[in-house]
């Protein structure tokens, strides 16, 4: 599934590809009654790429499954105001700008995962996966609690301040490398 016009995209229910990538030109905006699922065709190159900003209209949940072989890669903001948002699986995943959402959750992550920009969760962090990294110049804050079950290696750039207003846990194998406070 390709969408590459100039106008942006309203996702009202699940979105699966059962064979394929699926990809957005431009900005897409949860609006819906229900939690939204998108899915890949799950194999290499079977990536979600959405160009734009990814939002909610009324506080919409977003999972996520591309897969252990396919990515995701969002190049504008996320902004799921009190939606959460969940990665089932994927290899490489990319936030290129500011990721702001009630809750995060990654389940499986063979490759990487990494918040360029600001990551805002009002809720809970729960990462299990292989690396993580944390980017985002400034505090990057978790309202509730953050644990991080990693296999690889857990980064804070030297700019990237990271506040757990509860309990911050790190009890993956790999190692932890702080770049801030």
């Amino acid at each position: 599934f390709t969408q590459n016009g100039t106008g942006n995209s309203v996702l009202g229910d699940d979105l699966t590809s059962s064979t394929g990538a699926i990809a957005f030109g431009t900005d897409v905006q949860l609006n819906s009654t229900d939690a939204i699922t998108i899915q890949t065709g799950e194999g290499d190159g079977d990536d979600l790429t959405i160009a734009g900003n990814l939002s909610s209209a009324a506080n919409e949940s977003l999972t996520i499954d591309a897969g252990a072989a396919g990515d995701i890669d969002i190049d504008g903001t996320v902004q799921l105001n009190g939606g959460d948002l969940t990665i089932t699986d994927a290899a490489v995943v990319d936030f290129a700008q500011t990721v702001g959402v009630a809750g995060f959750t990654q389940l499986d992550g063979t490759t990487s995962t990494t918040f360029n920009g600001l990551l805002t969760a009002t809720g809970n962090v729960d990462f299990t996966g292989q690396d993580l990294t944390l980017n985002g110049a400034g505090n990057n804050s978790v309202g509730g609690t953050m644990e991080v079950s990693n296999a690889g290696t857990f980064t804070t750039a030297d700019a990237a301040e990271l506040t757990a207003n509860g309990n911050f846990t790190q009890n993956g194998s790999g190692n932890s490398v702080l770049g801030d406070d």
